[in-house]
């Protein structure tokens, strides 16, 4: 139906607005960067929601939520252990409930096997955050003491060299524990060059 371009008329609507920010918005007003009248508009309503890292075991049952969703998605039955979600709830995860779905996408995408152990989870969460300080306990990489190639040449050491043994208890394939080897120097436990670093 054709409306005339000044035509003035009230019309009722039924909106909702919803609406999100991790800003400040009280001193964004003081700063003229933000009109008071909106804020007021959504002030009677305004519901705060804390980081994922203040919400303790709650960060389980998104992360349990999230692998439900990718599981299905991608036609994989995965299944965390409570080892592996214990050490998504110690997380500070700095990017919030976005890091934790595209991570727990990531889980189900990249595990060879059917049960995620906390030693996949840790090796993930080094490789997104690109340090060693993932998780409870003691850091597996630099920021913990204990390089990479220190971790995998003691694994092998416990296993007898065995590289299936060794990738098990790591949490990856054996085709990355290859790689990792290989990156390294590291052949059946002992270095081939320097102390295994680069």
């Amino acid at each position: 139906m054709y409306a005339a371009e000044n035509d003035l008329r009230q019309r009722p609507a039924d909106v909702r607005v919803v609406a999100s920010t991790d800003r400040n918005l009280k001193e964004l007003i003081r700063k003229d960067l933000f009109r008071e009248d909106l804020y007021y508009s959504l002030a009677p309503t305004t519901v705060t929601v804390p980081p994922l890292r203040e919400r303790g075991d709650e960060i389980i049952d998104i992360a349990i939520h999230f692998i439900d969703v990718y599981r299905e998605k991608y036609e994989k039955p995965v299944k965390l252990t409570r080892g592996a979600y214990d050490c998504l709830r110690d997380y500070p995860w700095p990017g919030n409930t976005r890091e934790l779905d595209a991570f727990c996408r990531k889980i189900v995408l990249t595990t060879p096997r059917h049960s995620v152990n906390e030693a996949f989870v840790r090796s993930l969460l080094e490789e997104m955050r690109g340090t060693g300080a993932a998780g409870t306990g003691a850091a597996s990489g630099p920021a913990g003491g204990e390089d990479p190639a220190a971790r995998i040449r003691e694994a092998l050491r416990r296993n007898g060299g065995s590289k299936m043994k060794t990738a098990a208890e790591l949490g990856i394939s054996k085709a990355t524990l290859w790689r990792r080897m290989q990156k390294y120097g590291i052949r059946d436990g002992v270095p081939t060059r320097g102390d295994g670093t680069e």
